[in-house]
């Protein structure tokens, strides 16, 4: 299976702080690098043109070193007063917001449509240096977490308006601004007693890769995960950071991941573990046996991806 680690996001996106501190660490210990650069395009607030460039400066640089690169965009909610924050979801925060308000003809589009063009023009710089991305935009739909999820206590919603927002960025992005280096990778969330999953389909999807997070690193919509006969991964693995029982405090066994996969999720092609944060260890060089897991026979790391022709 194939590493990777997200990049932290800090005041910034994935500067070399950060990068040392999550990325360049691990390899410090471990002598190896994580075959998969991940980092988010916008959480927290909106990062600026400039600020996208370097990031995407790192991402390049790491392609050309033979790995691959991800990138999540929970982008800034539309209607809120604080437009940056992603955090805030529509039922609770914002009452009364419609997803159809953004399709085209909506009261909103135009400002969508900015949105849009801000984040294919980084996604463009990447294009033009040969990049392919790992592109998970609007992740965990079918949780209430974020403003384009799924309204608390309405599991059964078919969430028929998240689907058509979905296809309107995929042609947009593929038709109007050619970006054809992106793999759309659709992320649920892993619990699939939370709700249903509101595919897009399968001419919109090239790779589904939920998230899960327990100190047992279970996969709990695995099955699920196989039946859409896509490739598989999983783009935010790691343990408990929430409540009593949380693990993401430095004493995790990294080598349950490796052991997960290879026993009890064969199809998974790879994972993302997410940075740490202020008071939660999540980062693979944060917890124990980084070192051991990195260099096991079946993880794959940036030397051994070779995604080059020859």
């Amino acid at each position: 299976m194939i590493s990777g680690q997200q990049c932290p996001h800090d005041k910034g996106i994935c500067d070399d702080v950060s990068y040392q501190r999550a990325i360049g660490a691990l390899h410090d210990v471990s002598g190896k690098w994580v075959g998969i650069l991940a980092l988010d395009y916008e959480f927290v607030r909106e990062y600026s043109p400039a600020e996208l460039s370097a990031a995407n400066r790192r991402l390049i640089a790491h392609w050309q070193a033979g790995g691959l690169v991800a990138i999540t965009w929970p982008p800034a909610n539309p209607w809120g007063s604080e437009p940056w924050q992603a955090w805030k979801d529509i039922a609770t925060q914002y009452p009364g917001t419609d997803l159809r308000e953004l399709l085209p003809g909506g009261a909103l589009r135009k400002r969508w449509v900015a949105s849009y063009d801000r984040i294919a023009a980084a996604l463009a710089e990447l294009r033009d240096a040969g990049v392919v991305v790992l592109w998970r935009p609007m992740q965990e739909m079918n949780g209430s977490i974020y403003w384009w999820g799924k309204r608390p206590g309405n599991l059964e919603d078919p969430h028929v308006d998240y689907l058509e927002l979905w296809r309107d960025m995929f042609r947009y992005f593929t038709c109007e601004k050619q970006l054809n280096n992106l793999l759309w990778v659709f992320s649920p969330v892993g619990v699939h007693s939370w709700s249903s999953f509101p595919y897009p389909g399968d001419a919109y999807v090239d790779i589904v890769a939920g998230t899960a997070a327990n100190n047992e690193d279970n996969i709990a919509a695995y099955n699920d995960y196989l039946a859409y006969g896509k490739p598989v991964g999983v783009a935010e693995y790691g343990p408990d950071y929430i409540g009593e029982d949380s693990e993401a405090n430095g004493s995790f066994d990294n080598r349950l991941y490796i052991l997960r996969l290879r026993n009890d999720y064969p199809r998974i092609a790879y994972w993302v573990t997410p940075s740490s944060w202020t008071g939660v260890k999540m980062a693979l060089v944060d917890n124990l046996f980084a070192s051991e897991l990195m260099n096991d026979p079946g993880v794959i790391d940036r030397d051994e991806i070779a995604w080059r022709l020859e």
